[in-house]
């Protein structure tokens, strides 16, 4: 972990669009009120200007990427502007764009894909990610797996995540004997409550994951995330789906709206001094419990060390 008094960005994460063809039970996109495409030259703007202060860049976010026809020159862009980038993507896979992962991955354009699939039987991926199909997510998983192993590349990573629900705990053996082989990596997942909006069987979590949920400490996306809507609108986190908490609009303020941003100051001091109950979106948020970085915990946990200003982004 490094801080930075300049600009810097550990993450950037930004939607080029809302839209996505599940309804998945785990998810707030159903309940959004905002919906929209960014234009293209937007995204290459952006990109431009911001992909070189990012170490990392997840270029989607509230939405499905595998629908957004300008998939593989989005990613393009991301290595264009910073070679040295770390490029990841969320996807349900339940589309196969064969054109756009053949440049992505002849190119190399793409570093991380995390699968969101919970498909640990037909009825169960019903149940949970309607009306995706199971047949055919399963069937593009495994084409895209074949595809990466033929060309003999090392990129993207694929990881598969298993969310842990009740609905999904009784077949997680069977899920990884059927998928550790196939992809790079099986991955079980604490299931988020989106700031309070969705219930979470925390006993489970801590059953499955055998620990204790972390300790509440300030949220390290304040200091290492820069998360931005479709419409230029700067949130304050990636929970922040229907833009609650607004920090600025990089398209009307200017690329510089995160940094040494006076709201964003003060929702880390009202972190720094325990005041979650002050803001609204943060008031019921689950995700320092299980999603957070061992080294920031260990940061706020040890008393000899001396706390983060306001003002200074984290690289973790």
């Amino acid at each position: 972990m490094s801080f930075d008094k300049g600009k810097s960005i550990n993450l950037l994460q930004f939607e080029t669009n809302t839209l996505c063809n599940a309804n998945c039970k785990f998810c707030m996109h159903n309940k959004m009120t905002r919906h929209g495409d960014q234009y293209y030259w937007q995204t290459v703007d952006l990109l431009y200007h911001l992909a070189p202060l990012a170490d990392n860049i997840c270029p989607f976010g509230m939405q499905e990427p595998l629908l957004d026809r300008h998939f593989s020159q989005i990613l393009a862009n991301c290595k264009l502007y910073n070679p040295n980038c770390h490029t990841i993507v969320y996807s349900n896979m339940s589309v196969y764009p064969k054109e756009h992962w053949r440049r992505i991955l002849n190119a190399g354009l793409l570093d991380e894909l995390v699968i969101s699939f919970y498909g640990v039987d037909e009825a169960t991926y019903w149940d949970v990610q309607p009306p995706l199909q199971y047949d055919i997510t399963r069937a593009n998983i495994k084409r895209l797996m074949r595809y990466k192993h033929r060309l003999r590349w090392s990129k993207p990573w694929v990881k598969l995540d298993f969310l842990i629900m009740p609905e999904t705990i009784s077949k997680a053996k069977q899920f990884y004997d059927e998928w550790h082989t196939i992809v790079d990596e099986v991955a079980a997942v604490a299931l988020d409550n989106w700031c309070g909006n969705i219930p979470v069987d925390y006993q489970l979590l801590e059953q499955v994951l055998q620990r204790k949920p972390n300790p509440r400490v300030p949220c390290h996306r304040l200091w290492s995330t820069m998360m931005i809507h479709y419409n230029g609108n700067v949130v304050l986190c990636c929970l922040d789906y229907d833009d609650q908490v607004v920090l600025g609009n990089v398209f009307k303020d200017g690329w510089n709206v995160w940094f040494n941003n006076p709201e964003l100051d003060r929702i880390r001091q009202l972190h720094i001094e325990g005041k979650y109950d002050e803001i609204s979106l943060c008031k019921d948020c689950s995700a320092y419990k299980y999603n957070v970085p061992p080294e920031w915990i260990e940061y706020w946990t040890t008393e000899k060390k001396e706390k983060i200003p306001v003002n200074i982004a984290v690289k973790l």
